[in-house]
């Protein structure tokens, strides 16, 4: 018997820091400026140390062409450095912009694996699971006179690969007016025991119901139905529950043969629904 396993999708790839990216770009940003901030203002004193130790033995002339030199060398180092930081940046950002770009692909290739096997499981699971179902529904003793009991009798068939444990099921019969719901109470109807079915097997369970000769009559004109209704629970081999309703109506132009004064079921439009 194979067992119930769990299936969980795996955590993509860029779930797990989404904010990492741009903490360490801004990271990046604001150390590049505050190197760039300190070097400057090194170099700025530097300058003016340089300057003040030779201002004593320069004439004003000179000390204005070399202060005029050391600021342009000053600028000309200043565009140098945040070019180069400017580029820096660039980089990092083609960088992480190319990492991102691998996240996403590797976040796609893991949905699609997942999917891909989350779809194969689902497949080997109808493949193999147990198929439950009722037929071959009839009703006895529903002509004679001498009594008002009937028998119905219906045929609950595993067509599955794999066996249905804890089958049991509901059922009911009652005689309803055309076009006019009528359910007897839920207090009325008993559960059966619960049944093991291998599959390709099948049980014929059975059971009395009183109808009086004025509800034949009426169901032979077709002024009334005859309905049988219920609900089927079992549980497949992966461990699923799975749940059965179904709802028949007397054929009264289905006699059987070699069965006198009974008659066959046909599937009605309405009430049967199956997961």
């Amino acid at each position: 018997m194979v067992g119930q396993r769990k299936h969980n999708r795996p955590k993509r790839p860029d779930e797990f820091f989404p904010t990492l990216w741009w903490m360490l770009v801004a990271a990046i940003v604001f150390g590049g400026l505050g190197y760039f901030y300190g070097y400057l203002a090194a170099a700025t004193a530097d300058s003016a140390d340089a300057s003040s130790i030779a201002a004593s033995s320069l004439s004003d002339t000179q000390r204005a062409q070399q202060n005029l030199e050391a600021q342009q060398s000053m600028a000309s180092t200043a565009t140098w450095m945040l070019a180069v930081s400017a580029l820096g940046v660039l980089l990092i950002g083609w960088t992480l912009r190319a990492t991102y770009q691998m996240l996403v692909e590797a976040r796609d290739t893991t949905d699609a694996a997942w999917e891909s096997e989350n779809t194969n499981r689902k497949i080997g699971e109808r493949q193999s699971r147990a198929y439950v179902f009722v037929r071959q529904i009839e009703v006895l003793n529903f002509l004679s006179d001498r009594t008002s009991e009937c028998i119905l009798k219906f045929e609950l068939r595993n067509t599955g690969r794999t066996p249905a444990h804890d089958v049991q099921f509901t059922r009911r019969a009652f005689v309803r007016l055309v076009d006019e719901e009528h359910i007897p109470s839920e207090k009325t109807i008993a559960r059966s025991q619960k049944l093991y079915l291998p599959s390709g097997e099948s049980v014929f369970p059975s059971f009395h119901f009183q109808l009086h000769h004025q509800q034949k009559i009426a169901i032979l004109n077709g002024t009334a139905e005859l309905i049988f209704r219920g609900v089927v629970q079992y549980r497949d081999c992966f461990g699923t529950r799975r749940l059965l309703t179904f709802n028949y109506v007397m054929d009264r132009y289905l006699p059987l043969k070699n069965k006198p004064n009974s008659y066959g079921f046909s599937l009605s439009e309405d009430h049967n629904r199956a997961n």
